[in-house]
Protein backbone atom coordinates (compact mmCIF):
# COMPACT_ATOMS: atom_id res chain seq x y z
CA UNK A 1 0.00 0.00 0.00
CA UNK A 2 1.00 3.47 -0.49
CA UNK A 3 0.67 6.10 1.90
CA UNK A 4 -0.69 9.98 0.98
CA UNK A 5 -0.06 12.19 3.85
CA UNK A 6 -1.90 15.74 4.11
CA UNK A 7 -5.22 17.02 3.60
CA UNK A 8 -7.65 16.50 6.60
CA UNK A 9 -6.65 12.71 6.79
CA UNK A 10 -4.27 10.55 5.91
CA UNK A 11 -4.87 7.65 3.37
CA UNK A 12 -3.28 4.51 1.41
CA UNK A 13 -4.03 2.73 -1.55
CA UNK A 14 -3.66 -0.54 -3.43
CA UNK A 15 -4.20 -1.43 -6.79
CA UNK A 16 -4.88 -5.12 -8.07
CA UNK A 17 -5.85 -6.54 -12.14
CA UNK A 18 -9.71 -4.70 -11.91
CA UNK A 19 -9.92 -2.57 -8.96
CA UNK A 20 -8.16 0.05 -7.05
CA UNK A 21 -8.77 0.81 -3.44
CA UNK A 22 -7.99 3.78 -1.36
CA UNK A 23 -9.22 3.76 2.81
CA UNK A 24 -8.89 6.61 5.16
CA UNK A 25 -6.36 6.06 8.38
CA UNK A 26 -8.71 5.86 10.90
CA UNK A 27 -5.47 7.08 13.50
CA UNK A 28 -5.65 9.78 11.51
CA UNK A 29 -9.33 10.81 11.23
CA UNK A 30 -10.46 14.29 13.44
CA UNK A 31 -13.28 16.87 13.60
CA UNK A 32 -16.48 16.48 11.34
CA UNK A 33 -14.99 13.68 9.62
CA UNK A 34 -15.62 11.52 12.65
CA UNK A 35 -18.96 11.76 12.12
CA UNK A 36 -18.82 11.17 8.53
CA UNK A 37 -17.02 7.66 9.34
CA UNK A 38 -20.02 7.02 11.48
CA UNK A 39 -22.37 7.29 9.36
CA UNK A 40 -20.72 4.73 7.23
CA UNK A 41 -19.73 2.21 9.84
CA UNK A 42 -22.77 2.35 11.81
CA UNK A 43 -20.26 2.63 15.47
CA UNK A 44 -20.19 4.89 17.58
CA UNK A 45 -17.13 4.44 19.67
CA UNK A 46 -13.88 6.49 18.27
CA UNK A 47 -12.49 5.57 14.85
CA UNK A 48 -8.94 4.77 16.37
CA UNK A 49 -10.30 1.98 18.41
CA UNK A 50 -12.43 0.23 15.61
CA UNK A 51 -10.88 -2.16 12.74
CA UNK A 52 -13.38 -0.65 10.19
CA UNK A 53 -12.22 1.24 7.50
CA UNK A 54 -13.98 3.80 5.40
CA UNK A 55 -12.67 3.88 1.51
CA UNK A 56 -13.20 4.48 -2.15
CA UNK A 57 -13.09 2.06 -4.82
CA UNK A 58 -12.90 2.01 -9.03
CA UNK A 59 -13.15 -0.98 -11.13
CA UNK A 60 -12.59 -1.52 -14.36
CA UNK A 61 -15.35 -3.52 -16.46
CA UNK A 62 -15.35 -4.54 -20.52
CA UNK A 63 -18.17 -4.70 -22.15
CA UNK A 64 -18.55 -5.45 -25.87
CA UNK A 65 -20.69 -2.36 -28.41
CA UNK A 66 -23.20 -3.37 -31.12
CA UNK A 67 -20.35 -3.10 -33.29
CA UNK A 68 -18.76 -5.93 -31.76
CA UNK A 69 -15.94 -3.71 -30.39
CA UNK A 70 -14.61 -4.14 -27.04
CA UNK A 71 -14.23 -1.10 -24.78
CA UNK A 72 -13.90 -0.84 -21.03
CA UNK A 73 -15.98 1.77 -18.06
CA UNK A 74 -15.01 2.59 -14.70
CA UNK A 75 -17.68 2.34 -11.77
CA UNK A 76 -17.11 3.78 -8.33
CA UNK A 77 -18.06 2.75 -5.13
CA UNK A 78 -17.58 3.88 -1.43
CA UNK A 79 -16.82 0.69 0.67
CA UNK A 80 -15.88 -0.49 3.94
CA UNK A 81 -13.39 -2.62 5.18
CA UNK A 82 -13.67 -4.86 8.04
CA UNK A 83 -10.16 -4.98 9.29
CA UNK A 84 -10.76 -8.37 11.31
CA UNK A 85 -12.22 -10.55 8.26
CA UNK A 86 -10.48 -8.67 5.56
CA UNK A 87 -13.99 -8.44 3.51
CA UNK A 88 -14.92 -5.41 1.88
CA UNK A 89 -18.50 -4.22 1.27
CA UNK A 90 -20.00 -1.77 -0.92
CA UNK A 91 -21.87 1.17 0.43
CA UNK A 92 -24.44 2.92 -1.16
CA UNK A 93 -24.52 5.37 -4.04
CA UNK A 94 -26.03 7.92 -1.44
CA UNK A 95 -22.63 7.75 0.45
CA UNK A 96 -20.77 8.04 -2.60
CA UNK A 97 -22.24 11.60 -3.39
CA UNK A 98 -22.39 12.81 0.35
CA UNK A 99 -20.10 11.35 2.54
CA UNK A 100 -17.01 13.91 3.54
CA UNK A 101 -14.32 11.16 3.63
CA UNK A 102 -15.19 9.21 0.24
CA UNK A 103 -15.23 12.88 -1.37
CA UNK A 104 -11.63 13.37 -0.14
CA UNK A 105 -10.45 9.93 -1.06
CA UNK A 106 -12.26 10.08 -4.06
CA UNK A 107 -10.75 13.38 -4.57
CA UNK A 108 -7.37 12.07 -4.40
CA UNK A 109 -7.41 9.14 -6.39
CA UNK A 110 -10.35 8.88 -8.73
CA UNK A 111 -7.82 10.37 -11.42
CA UNK A 112 -4.92 8.23 -10.20
CA UNK A 113 -7.04 4.86 -10.40
CA UNK A 114 -8.25 5.73 -14.41
CA UNK A 115 -4.77 6.26 -15.51
CA UNK A 116 -3.51 3.05 -13.49
CA UNK A 117 -6.30 0.82 -15.68
CA UNK A 118 -4.92 2.67 -18.88
CA UNK A 119 -7.89 5.02 -19.68
CA UNK A 120 -10.78 4.99 -21.48
CA UNK A 121 -10.28 2.40 -24.52
CA UNK A 122 -11.83 1.16 -27.40
CA UNK A 123 -10.30 -1.72 -28.99
CA UNK A 124 -11.31 -3.05 -32.48
CA UNK A 125 -12.97 -5.91 -33.57
CA UNK A 126 -10.51 -8.67 -34.69
CA UNK A 127 -11.26 -9.69 -38.14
Amino acid sequence: MKEVRGGAFQSEYVCYTTQCYGFADNQTITGTHIKDWRTVTLEAVDPSQSSLFVGFMSQNNWAINGSGQRYNYFTYAAVMLDGVSGQIYKQSSLILNNNGIVRELSHRYKDQFDRYFGGLQIVSKRK
